[in-house]
């Protein structure tokens, strides 16, 4: 199998337009699936994004439940996500992913996968207050294809509770 590369990108207008070139320069490249935490309130730069490197075989991974910049409080981030599907491309190849903060229990999880059930979601940690038996069912649910650590997230004990065909170290 090859490398895959998941770069870590905020959804600022700069990034949205590198990836956007990214797609344009290198279709098909599917050993990249950039991850995009959305950071502006209005997700027209998100939708297009992910537009232009679905139409180029990309697999853009698209936090859902975003909570930086302007979508730090709720009913922003709330509003966001609803303009976010009710304009997205209907042949888009956008992978939903959850990060799991300090703020989220394993309820907030199952309730991301329940509503994606027929896909490969994403679950980032970026916190290790999760228990040891809620990273294993994480880790044990189906419906989660990839679930991503980044620095000084989940402790040793809970890393090793990770698939390594599902793990992800950024």
């Amino acid at each position: 199998a090859s490398a895959m590369y998941f770069p870590y990108l905020y959804g600022r207008q700069s990034e949205l337009l590198a990836l956007r070139d990214f797609a344009a320069s290198n279709p098909g490249g599917n050993a990249v699936s950039p991850i995009v935490e959305p950071v502006k309130r209005n997700p027209s730069g998100v939708i297009r994004a992910v537009d232009e490197l679905s139409q180029a075989g990309l697999h853009p991974i698209v936090i859902l439940n975003p909570s930086k910049g302007e979508l730090a409080d709720t009913a922003s981030a709330s509003s966001w996500y609803s303009e976010l599907f009710a304009s997205l491309p209907v042949n888009h190849n956008m992978v939903p992913a959850f990060l799991v903060t300090s703020n989220e229990s394993i309820n907030d999880v199952q309730a991301f996968l329940s509503a994606f059930p027929n896909h490969n979601s994403v679950v980032i940690y970026r916190s290790s207050h999760l228990s040891d038996a809620d990273v294993h069912a994480i880790d044990a649910d189906p419906r989660v294809g990839l679930e991503v650590t980044t620095p000084n997230s989940l402790n040793p004990q809970q890393r090793g509770l990770v698939s390594h065909f599902k793990a992800v170290d950024i």
